[in-house]
């Protein structure tokens, strides 16, 4: 029997090649959104509430990646501060609004939503409020659960009926990959490795696509070299 640090990798490496079998042509679309964004000095947002906030952390200020992303992110929604509270907040509708009028997205932008259920007010209101304000929407989601939960908004949308593009994560119900026969619950979650590893790999080919053309964008080096 394999054992399950490494059969959670092995999930890991197949979850992988699904998203790029499957994903590929809405990620080089996403890298040619990007690049047109960058081109015109405009800026990547990303944002997402509780774990899917992780997406925006790794983007932001990361070694190798572009300063033209700029992370959304708000206290009362990350699991540092209270976990239960921002899973509580995460349903209340209001938040996105009042987040985006700080920030003010417009047409030269646009913004990465990371939801995992795509279920929640904030990441729906992120969505339907960014298009207000002409500002092209990507949603990084699981589309296996997005469909199999209902809506927690007053729309009854879910996030992936509302973005411009969006990227199935290929993550599993519940998010959690392994599970044992003599215990009940599953484990093992992969949603962050999926989303990060898109979101990443996104921002390696638009750099491509960028050079094919010329332009040389600005990329952060290590503050430890």
């Amino acid at each position: 029997m394999t054992r399950y640090d490494k059969a959670y990798f092995k999930n890991i490496g197949s979850l992988l090649e699904q998203i790029i079998e499957n994903e590929s042509d809405l990620m080089e679309k996403t890298a040619n959104l990007f690049s047109e964004v960058i081109k015109q000095n405009g800026r990547i947002f990303v944002s997402g509430s509780g774990h899917s906030s992780l997406v925006a952390q790794e983007a932001y200020y990361r070694a190798g990646g572009l300063v033209s992303i700029k992370p959304i992110w708000l206290k009362s929604l990350l699991i540092t501060e209270n976990a239960e509270m921002s899973t509580h907040l995460e349903r209340i509708s209001g938040i996105a609004e009042a987040t985006l009028n700080e920030y003010q997205p417009n047409q030269k932008d646009c913004l990465v939503i990371v939801s995992n259920s795509g279920r929640n007010a904030y990441g729906i209101e992120l969505a339907l409020v960014a298009k207000s304000m002409r500002c092209t929407t990507v949603a990084l989601t699981s589309i296996q659960h997005s469909s199999s939960v209902e809506s927690r908004h007053s729309s009854g949308k879910r996030l992936f009926e509302l973005c411009d593009i969006v990227i199935d994560s290929h993550v599993p119900l519940g998010d959690a990959s392994m599970s044992h026969q003599d215990f009940k619950e599953h484990f093992g979650p992969v949603s962050t490795i999926s989303t990060v590893a898109i979101f990443n790999a996104v921002v390696c080919r638009t750099i491509e696509i960028l050079l094919e053309k010329k332009h040389y964008p600005k990329v952060l080096e290590s503050a430890n070299l």
